[in-house]
């Protein structure tokens, strides 16, 4: 292998045989000098020999390294443009993340601003919470309430549109609250308020008056009457007034009202046990001997049957019994609406009679000459009159009772009854009644006076009825000209030395024949105006019972 010391050695010999001059005589080293060829042809050609594979070699190497140089300044080059490439992508990346911090920074901000109107509203929320709260406690809390404007005066008339007034100006002295048919809006609220008497209870609920932004001022009262239409508005009984009040004219309130409950059963635990013998009236009147001697507190009994009560037909011959204002006549300047309100059985068919004092309607209903005794019923309401009159000419006696429709009660007017009754129903009804003997008259009349000696008003009237007996049955309707009868397990029950009333079923329906077992023990509730057992259900031999007194 030749070194590059080799070759530059052999290089620097070979200039001593060629100095340049081209004068080999005077060349030491020369083929014809000094050393002559014997000396130096070989020595010159080995370096020839030397120098010229040190420049292949040479040649070869530049050629590598050229070869390697132009790869290198390719991949230089490569580097270079990725360098490039990488650079370029690095900007853009920084480009984007700066974008993205900025982003982000947007997206802290609209954080801490939606962080900020979330604490806004929470906070609203709650200062709406608590303005709702002390709205609530001031119309009254939960009470449903209708809104109305407090109005000063004190007399017995139309408080204006949507305003409400006391009886007197001493809150706890008020016996009546008188309210507008409408509300401070405009809207009738006369349904609304018709329904605050309609439980049974003696005590129909409790009345609240609240100041719609002032829960310190409010007033309650308990609700104790029927309301009463005064034309235009209502009149409410109350009692018990209570609370701080201090309205002023014009102040928005909220009266609420709170409703009680239906008179319900009285249980009859430990009570005694009532028997009823065979002997003791007939099966569809029974009798049970005992200590009760009053109905009041709506008692409870239990009993065994002493017969079986079978099918019995009943008879109602004031026909068409629910239009008074065609089959009845007016007297005394009197008039008839019909179907002006809500009949105890839901439909609106009740009729209301208004007329001043010794007006009224009345009817004659043909009757053989006989001596029987009948009572005569119809379901009375307060309207703008509380005080009526309630007449039967059925006889030489014809007798009359006053009828106080909003305390429930009755009194003596003129001539003397076999029996009389007033019974509350639900809705504010009475059914009032009056039994009479005939002495042979072919004729016999029932009337109404819708007011009593004084002033002028109206009441609702539904369902009337004349039938043999002294105690009216459950209602038997008539909607043709003519009697209507029907047949079913009617009964009636006296316990003690109470009346007898009706004996209904648990829906308060006349039961069915075989209904009542002789020898079973039974549990009655007296509702107030009749006794109803408790869940009687028929047997399947009641059933066909039932079924073949029908064929």
């Amino acid at each position: 292998m030749t070194t590059l010391a080799n070759m530059l050695a052999a290089a620097q010999r070979l200039l001593n045989y060629y100095n340049g001059d081209e004068m080999t005589a005077q060349n030491p080293g020369g083929l014809t000098g000094v050393g002559g060829m014997a000396d130096n042809w070989d020595p010159c050609i080995q370096d020839i020999g030397t120098v010229a594979n040190g420049v292949g070699t040479a040649m070869t190497a530049a050629s590598t390294s050229e070869g390697n140089a132009a790869a290198s300044a390719s991949a230089a080059a490569g580097s270079a443009q990725s360098a490039q490439q990488n650079a370029q992508a690095t900007a853009a990346d920084r480009q984007a993340t700066g974008q993205d911090r900025q982003a982000t920074a947007q997206d802290r901000q609209a954080v801490a601003q939606d962080r900020t109107a979330v604490e806004g509203s929470a906070s609203a929320a709650a200062g709406s919470a608590t303005l709702a709260g002390q709205y609530a406690n001031a119309a009254g809390g939960s009470i449903p309430s209708v809104r109305l404007t407090w109005d000063t005066a004190t007399t017995d008339a139309d408080p204006g549109n949507g305003k409400v007034r006391l009886n007197n100006a001493t809150p706890s002295a008020a016996t009546a609250l008188y309210v507008d048919n409408v509300d401070a809006a405009g809207a009738s609220i006369t349904t609304v308020l018709d329904r605050w008497t309609a439980s049974t209870a003696a005590v129909k609920g409790t009345l609240r008056i609240a100041h719609r932004t002032d829960a310190t001022k409010w007033l309650e009262y308990q609700v104790t009457g029927t309301v009463v239409d005064g034309t235009g508005y209502r009149k409410i009984t109350v009692t018990g007034g209570t609370g701080p009040g201090s309205f002023t004219a014009g102040d928005p309130v909220a009266v609420g009202f709170s409703r009680a409950g239906d008179v319900g059963p009285q249980g009859a635990a430990g009570g005694p046990v009532y028997y009823s013998a065979v002997t003791a009236g007939t099966p569809n009147a029974q009798t049970l001997a005992g200590p009760l001697a009053s109905l009041a507190g709506n008692p409870s009994v239990e009993f065994i049957a002493g017969i079986s009560n079978g099918a019995a037909s009943r008879n109602n011959i004031c026909f068409l019994s629910s239009d008074f204002d065609t089959t009845w006549a007016t007297f005394g300047g009197a008039t008839v609406v019909a179907n002006t309100a809500t009949a105890p059985d839901g439909a609106t068919t009740a009729d209301t009679i208004s007329g001043p004092p010794g007006s009224g309607v009345n009817r004659g209903i043909a009757v053989p000459a006989d001596t029987l005794t009948r009572v005569y019923s119809v379901f009375l309401k307060a309207g703008t009159s509380t005080a009526c009159r309630f007449y039967f000419n059925c006889g030489a006696t014809p007798a009359g009772v006053d009828v106080n429709l909003s305390a429930g009660t009755i009194s003596a007017w003129t001539g003397a009854p076999v029996a009389s009754a007033i019974d509350p129903i639900p809705g504010g009804w009475w059914r009032v009644s009056i039994a009479c003997t005939n002495n042979g008259q072919t004729v016999i009349g029932p009337h109404i006076f819708p007011v009593q000696a004084s002033g002028t008003g109206a009441v609702y009237a539904w369902g009337a009825q004349i039938e043999v007996g002294t105690v009216p049955t459950a209602p038997i309707p008539t909607t043709t000209s003519g009697p209507a009868t029907v047949r079913d397990g009617y009964m009636t029950l006296a316990v003690g030395s109470t009346p007898p009333r009706p004996l209904l079923d648990a829906q308060g329906r006349a039961l069915a024949p075989g209904a009542l077992v002789a020898g079973t023990k039974y549990t009655a509730t007296y509702d107030g105006a009749a006794w109803r057992l408790s869940g009687t259900a028929m047997t399947r031999a009641q059933a066909h019972a039932l079924a073949a007194s029908f064929l």
